[in-house]
């Protein structure tokens, strides 16, 4: 009987502790909620520059022990129309939120959310678009650390804009300990988007179409809060561009089986990335162009100076110009620590050749005081650039294109090798590009202290003249 009673006061004692932690968590809920809102609204702040604002609103919580009511406004101001959708949601307080109980998770969490929109006159056709499913639901869970977990489902919705359609096929997005600023694993599934732009004034049309997206992110932090580190990815079935004008033939490109494969890695105190993309079938009109493959990296970047850097960027307001003395002070830095930057390879294989090229520029020094000494070659520690173009491959490529523009298969390949002659015509003469029987060469090397084109040594006068050029058409 003792031990019963024993018992049954421990079951009392953990209700209690349970109950009054639940209220406490409800009770800071309410209290960090709106903290919360608004700093997810700073995060959109830079749209008001562009004429547009978009924010959540009008946040209201009724609290109760177990749970909360809560509702909210997302509002977006563009400068031809606003639009405002509610939500509604629970709020289950933790250690132990009633709805992560009834699923048999025991793991000890703040609380937990299920968020909808609320059907009223301005979501109507939005839910019957979705054919009587709500358009948004979410199932999320906070844990102690601020992280959140769980999933959300946008139902297909069609957007009708000024003189444009925007639709989406629908939207499931995965989150597992994910901080507000990204980092973490989560995951987005998009059926499809499709954009339709009219141009009433001169009867045409464009037309984006992207359909199965699959994005993966695995961000971990780093020393730096700017630079989070680890890999994301994307494939996409397909991306199709189509444009039609008047007395002019349609126009589509279509890339299938796409990938981007972005990695970020920190070693020591530098910061290396890397971006892979592959389009395995390119196709202009239908008709298979080739397979794309492109690889680039960027290495040796100083991981202070890059975060410091990306610090600026994301406060300074849109349109602002931004603070030139800090930036060529930590362009200076970045410079400094030999940054590397490689595009090996970029590459287009057809069934006629290969359009390709290599390029990669290794800094040495980032003293450019060098310059005034006419000592341009001492910036780098490499310097190289490779383009190798086959004729046919070229021919082929702009045939397809004056083909789309109406012309027949004859006409445009005439057209095509008449325009691939006069485009590197006067580059060949000039000794910039190397004609042989099946291709269009061009090298450009640093080597033993002299830049070669072609194997030829180009005049270090030239390369500062070409420099001031290029920093001049910056708008320096």
């Amino acid at each position: 009987m003792k031990k019963s009673l024993v018992a049954l006061g421990v079951i009392v004692a953990l209700g209690a502790v349970w109950t009054g932690s639940a209220w406490y968590t409800g009770k800071s809920v309410e209290e960090k909620a709106q903290e919360h809102l608004t700093l997810i609204n700073t995060q959109f702040a830079g749209l008001e520059s562009a004429g547009g604002e978009i924010k959540f609103d009008n946040l209201s919580i009724e609290r109760g022990i177990f749970s909360s009511n809560v509702t909210y406004d997302f509002i977006v101001k563009l400068p031809d129309t606003q639009v405002k959708v509610p939500f509604e949601g629970t709020l289950y307080h933790g250690p132990f939120p009633l709805d992560r109980v009834a699923k048999f998770d025991l793991v000890p969490t703040l609380l937990s959310s299920n968020d909808r929109i609320v059907k009223n006159e301005e979501t109507q056709a939005w839910f019957d678009y979705a054919q009587g499913k709500n358009p948004f639901e979410s199932q999320i869970k906070i844990g102690y650390d601020s992280t959140f977990s769980g999933q959300a489902k946008i139902a297909p919705v069609k957007f009708d804009l000024i003189d444009a359609d925007l639709l989406w096929k629908g939207i499931e997005l995965k989150f597992d300990k994910v901080t507000e600023g990204g980092i973490g694993k989560s995951q987005a599934i998009i059926e499809g988007l499709k954009l339709v732009v009219d141009n009433t004034d001169d009867s045409s049309k464009a037309i984006v179409e992207i359909n199965n997206i699959k994005i993966d992110s695995e961000l971990q932090r780093s020393e730096w809060e700017h630079i989070p580190a680890g890999r994301q990815s994307a494939l996409i079935d397909s991306f199709r561009v189509s444009l039609t004008e008047r007395d002019m033939r349609d126009f589509n490109l279509e890339y299938r089986n796409m990938s981007f494969d972005a990695n970020t890695k920190i070693e020591n105190t530098s910061v290396n990335y890397e971006l892979v993309t592959k389009a395995p079938e390119m196709l202009v009109n239908g008709k298979t162009v080739g397979d794309l493959d492109a690889k680039f990296k960027l290495e040796n970047l100083d991981g202070k100076a890059m975060n410091e850097l990306l610090a600026i960027l994301d406060k300074n307001p849109d349109y602002e110009p931004l603070p030139e003395e800090q930036i060529q002070a930590l362009a200076k830095t970045i410079l400094q620590n030999q940054p590397l930057l490689q595009v090996d390879p970029l590459k287009l294989t057809t069934d006629a050749g290969d359009l390709k090229a290599n390029l990669i520029i290794e800094m040495a020094s980032g003293n450019f005081d060098v310059l005034e000494q006419g000592k341009v070659l001492e910036l780098f520690k490499q310097l190289a650039l490779n383009i190798d173009l086959n004729k046919n491959a070229l021919v082929k490529l702009v045939a397809m294109v004056e083909e789309a523009n109406g012309v027949t298969k004859e006409e445009a390949m005439l057209a095509a090798e008449q325009m691939v002659n006069v485009m590197f015509e006067e580059a060949i003469q000039q000794g910039v590009l190397v004609d042989s029987e099946k291709s269009v060469n061009l090298g450009l090397l640093l080597e033993n202290n002299a830049l070669k084109l072609n194997g030829q040594a180009i005049p270090e006068e030239q390369i500062l003249m070409a420099v001031v050029l290029f920093f001049l058409g910056l708008g320096y």
